[in-house]
């Protein structure tokens, strides 16, 4: 007896629990929830949210019926959205503009998972269309926001009912009977058909699937911005250089470049190639600070170009040099690990999170030799300022500016003889999304350099000009959500009489969020 007493007051508990969550959510919507399904996110009570996000996180779901898990789940996304959004508002404009919104872990239920993975959750317990009409990402382009909580003793019902008002309103479906890029990017789970599932739950009869543009300004109230972005999926799988990794997640890169130059006057015929591949770790702290490591492999060839096969930079596997009896070098060839790499990335303004800057020191390996040159001698310390911009709804424009202070020896603080090397680097870079997974970019670098030669014990210095200029074209592709590869060709431009140079580049990505 004593056991069926317990049963019962358990489900009671775990009735009275959902129902009070429920409760607490709608009074929350009360006043935050518009009429047109936008959230006023300037008026709200964050004491009430808190409390509403605290019992998200700390709820036992092991008693909860399947529909009950269900409600909670979709009661969670969207208070988390809401939650995540007011922390930084006013100065948040878009949820295309963290790149952690959807993957950053929140506590839901005493597990952490960020809301890209809760929404497969719940999707794998109720497989159904309705779902994508209930979650609301906090964009304009999403279903109208439901003014109450879903219950699992109503659930069906209350989501058969708001995925009628969403197929009512412009977002879904407009005027014109175009239809949100929702059918097009989860059309299989709206059964038996997209038309179908339109027609059947209150919607106009389609002839034909034609596609909104995704507007993912936020769905504020009083917002008035243009459209951020249009992809092909909720997950932004767009790569911009001032992202930063949230805390635990991490990228692992490899960027290959195949530099190959040549001077030819009338007095001089001279050719150097440069293989050089960067395998990078980049690891986030927090969403404001990363670090990683950086391993750099090099290998090149010199000397005149009768003597040098076509890409044979790339294939040097011993220091070698070749001299006619003059002593003239003919042929030069060095290869090996040529420097470590210290990253430190962060976010300096809060509130302009596409802007960062990266600071690498690194130590070479391996210097000069009578081979010539494969790295610095010295440390040398790249600094750069990244700032990426959307440019409507399928391109962005990338900016960086640096400060390199190369071969840091004696000769930079003036001490001693030597050679050192100081840049400036500016790139501007326009990038196209034709979709979701795709990128084609255009480039275009100017790098002022200045070397000194420095000697008589640091008290005299030449000062050398070298200014070079890079244009470029450019090609990115996600083969997985979370594994990229990139193309890139370059041709370089000096004010030195006879020279020509070009860049053959490839690269990978591999993140985990």
């Amino acid at each position: 007896m004593k056991y069926i007493i317990a049963f019962i007051f358990g489900v009671s508990l775990n009735f009275l629990s959902a129902q009070s969550l429920s409760t607490e959510i709608n009074d929350f919507y009360k006043n935050v929830i518009t009429e047109e399904g936008l959230v006023n996110y300037g008026v709200v009570d964050k004491d009430i949210l808190s409390k509403v996000t605290r019992q998200i996180s700390t709820a036992d779901l092991t008693a909860f019926s399947k529909e009950e898990q269900v409600a909670f789940m979709i009661n969670a996304y969207n208070v988390i959205v809401i939650d995540k959004i007011s922390k930084q508002y006013p100065d948040f404009k878009s949820v295309n503009n963290d790149s952690g919104f959807f993957k950053d872990p929140n506590q839901i239920a005493g597990k952490k998972m960020g809301l890209d993975a809760l929404e497969k959750e719940i999707l794998k317990l109720y497989p159904s269309g309705h779902i994508h009409m209930a979650l609301i990402c906090g964009a304009v382009s999403c279903p109208p926001f439901p003014k109450q909580a879903f219950e699992g003793s109503n659930l069906e019902n209350q989501l058969s009912n708001h995925s009628k008002v969403a197929l009512k309103s412009d977002q879904i479906v407009n005027s014109e009977n175009k239809i949100s890029s929702i059918f097009q990017w989860y059309g299989k789970d709206f059964e038996p058909t997209v038309k179908q599932w339109i027609s059947d739950n209150g919607g106009p009869a389609l002839s034909k699937l034609s596609f909104q543009k995704y507007d993912w300004s936020l769905n504020d109230v009083s917002t008035n911005e243009p459209a951020i972005a249009d992809t092909e999926d909720d997950e932004d799988l767009r790569y911009f250089a001032s992202n930063l990794y949230s805390k635990g997640s991490y990228e692992i890169g490899s960027f290959s470049n195949y530099y190959t130059q040549r001077i030819k006057t009338n007095t001089t015929d001279q050719q150097q190639d440069f293989f050089t591949s960067t395998t990078t770790f980049l690891y986030g702290i927090n969403k404001r600070l990363n670090v990683g490591l950086d391993v750099r492999y090099r290998s090149t060839q010199a000397g005149n170009p009768d003597r040098l096969s076509t890409f044979g930079g790339l294939f040097v596997f011993k220091e070698e040099l070749e001299t006619d009896i003059e002593g003239n070098t003919l042929k030069s060839a060095r290869v090996g690990f040529s420097a470590l790499g210290l990253r430190i990335k962060y976010q300096p303004i809060k509130t302009i999170q596409n802007l960062t800057f990266q600071h690498v020191i690194n130590i070479p390996l391996i210097g000069f030799s009578e081979a010539g040159f494969l790295d610095w001698e010295s440390p040398y310390i790249i600094s750069d300022a990244f700032y990426d911009q959307l440019i409507g709804s399928k391109g962005s424009v990338f900016f960086s500016g640096g400060l390199h202070l190369e071969n840091m020896n004696s000769a930079f603080f003036r001490s001693g003889d030597g050679y050192t090397q100081i840049s400036t680097p500016f790139t501007v870079i326009y990038s196209y999304f034709p979709d979701a997974k795709t990128t084609f970019y255009v480039l275009g670098n100017i790098a002022p350099k200045w070397g000194f030669n420095v000697s008589n014990g640091g008290t005299e210095s030449q000062a050398i000009w070298d200014p070079y200029g890079q244009v470029g074209l450019g090609f990115k592709y996600f083969l997985w959500d979370n594994f990229q590869v990139e193309l890139l060709y370059t041709k370089f431009f000096t004010n030195i009489d006879g020279f020509s140079a070009d860049t053959f580049n490839f690269g990978t990505r591999f993140y985990a969020w």
